[in-house]
C-alpha cells in the first residue's frame, strides 16, 4: 500500500466501508448499515486509524489490528469531525487522499453525506485509487490460498453429498434446501446455491423454479459457493437423472476441454485477455447445437475469486490486467443446449512458474437415480 502511495503521491488512503475496509483493517465485520459509516485511514507515515460509530467500539477494538480510533455518535450523517480529528492526529490538514471512487467500488455512505464530507475536506485533493486497491487485494499470500483450499474441500464434500441425494421425483427446492443444510453442517457461514434442471431452464444461471420436479433425462446443474474463514470458493458441476446420453457426454467433454484450454494458458506475465481469447476460440470449436453462449451473454469467461465469490479481474478480452503470482482465477466458458447446461467452473492460482489448479469435484457428468 505504501509503495502505491509513494508512486501516486498520496498522503493517506481513506477506505469508506465495504470489504476493502475489512481486508486492510483486519476487521471482518462488514458494516451493512448506511446509518453508521466506518472509515479506515491509512497514512503514508505513521499508524492507521478507524473512524467508527460508538456502537462498534468494542468489536473493532477487539477484532482489528488497528490501535487508533476516532468515534462519532450521530446516525445517518457523515462523520466529519471524527475524520478531521483522525487526519489532524496524523499531521494532515491538506494534501492528496486516495479514495475508491471508480471501477468496481462504492462508498458505503449516503451520496449526499459523502458530498458533505468532501466539502469539509476541501483542503485535500481526492484521487481515485479503486483499481490500485483491487490489484493489491487480488494477490493471495500462501496463508490465504490455504484458506481457499479449505473452502474448496468443503464445496467438494457438499457436491458429493448433494448428488447422492438427488433423484427423479424430487423438487428443486428440496435439493436447494439440502445443499444449504449441508453447507451449514460443514460450518460455512456464507454460501450460495444455484440449480438449473429441465429443458426449459438450462439457459438460466439458477432457474427460479422451486417447484420444478426432476424427471428422467433431466440434467441437474448446480453452482455451489462456500466461504470458510473469510475466503471463498465456488464450482459448478452436473449430473443426469438416469444417466447421460452420448450427446450429453460428448458436449460436456468438449466444453470442459475448452475450460482446460483456458486453465492451461494461465501463468505469470500472461495478459488475462489472451486467456479469454483462448477460451473463446476453444468454445467456438465445440460441435453442439448451442442455444445460449453463456460466456458471450456474460461477456467474460471467468473472474477473480477472493474474500468475495466474484471479484476483479474479469477473464475478458477487454480486461488489460496481467496475471501475477498469487492471483486466483475462475475459468468458466459455457453453453446451454436443449439437452443441458454445460458450464464447469475450474479455479486456478497463478504461481511463479505457471499455475496450480485448485482441486474441485470430478468434471464428468454423473448418473443420478431415476427413483
Amino acid at each position: 500500500m505504501r509503495a502505491l502511495m509513494a508512486q501516486r503521491g498520496l498522503d493517506a488512503v481513506v477506505i469508506v466501508g465495504g470489504t476493502n475496509l475489512s481486508y486492510f483493517s483486519g476487521f471482518a465485520g462488514v458494516e451493512r448499515s448506511m446509518a453508521r459509516a466506518m472509515l479506515y485511514i491509512f497514512p503514508l507515515h505513521g499508524e492507521p486509524a478507524l473512524v467508527a460509530h460508538t456502537f462498534r467500539k468494542h468489536l473493532i477494538e477487539a477484532h482489528s489490528w488497528v490501535s487508533r480510533f476516532h468515534y462519532f455518535t450521530q446516525l445517518a450523517a457523515a462523520p466529519v469531525e471524527a475524520t478531521l480529528s483522525a487526519l489532524a492526529a496524523m499531521g494532515l490538514a491538506r494534501g492528496r487522499l486516495g479514495f475508491e471512487l471508480g471501477f468496481e467500488s462504492q462508498i458505503q455512505m449516503p451520496t449526499l453525506e459523502f458530498e458533505h464530507l468532501r466539502r469539509a475536506l476541501s483542503g485535500f485533493e481526492f484521487v481515485d485509487i479503486a483499481r490500485d486497491l483491487w490489484r493489491i487485494r487480488s494477490i493471495r499470500s500462501d496463508a490465504e490460498l490455504a484458506r481457499h483450499r479449505v473452502a474448496a474441500s468443503v464445496v467438494v464434500k457438499v457436491f458429493v453429498e448433494s448428488f447422492a441425494f438427488v433423484h427423479a421425483g424430487m423438487r428443486q427446492v428440496e435439493l436447494s434446501s439440502f445443499v444449504q443444510g449441508r453447507l451449514f453442517a460443514h460450518g460455512v457461514a456464507q454460501s450460495f446455491t444455484l440449480v438449473s434442471a429441465g429443458s426449459d431452464n438450462y439457459d438460466f444461471c439458477g432457474a427460479w423454479t422451486p417447484e420444478y420436479t426432476f424427471q428422467h433425462g433431466d440434467m441437474v446443474w448446480m453452482d455451489i459457493g462456500a466461504m470458510v474463514a473469510g475466503y471463498s470458493m465456488l464450482f459448478s458441476r452436473a449430473g443426469v437423472i438416469g444417466g447421460p446420453s452420448p450427446e450429453q457426454v460428448s458436449t460436456a467433454a468438449q466444453v470442459h476441454a475448452a475450460t482446460m484450454a483456458g486453465v492451461q494458458a494461465v501463468g505469470p506475465g500472461v495478459p488475462i485477455a489472451d486467456v479469454a481469447m483462448i477460451c473463446e476460440r476453444a468454445l467456438e470449436a465445440v460441435a453442439a447445437p448451442v442455444r445460449t453462449n453463456i460466456a458471450e451473454l456474460g461477456t467474460r469467461f471467468g473472474h477473480g475469486v477472493g474474500i468475495e465469490f466474484i471479484e476483479p479481474p474479469h477473464l475478458a478480452v477487454y480486461d488489460n490486467s496481467i496475471l501475477v503470482p498469487g492471483m486466483l482465477i475462475a475459468v468458466e466458458p459455457g453453453i446451454s443446449t436443449a439437452y443441458g447446461r454445460f458450464h464447469f467452473r475450474e479455479v486456478v492460482a497463478v504461481t511463479a512458474d505457471g499455475y496450480e489448479q485448485i482441486s474441485g469435484p470430478p468434471a464428468e457428468l454423473l448418473t443420478l437415480p431415476s427413483t
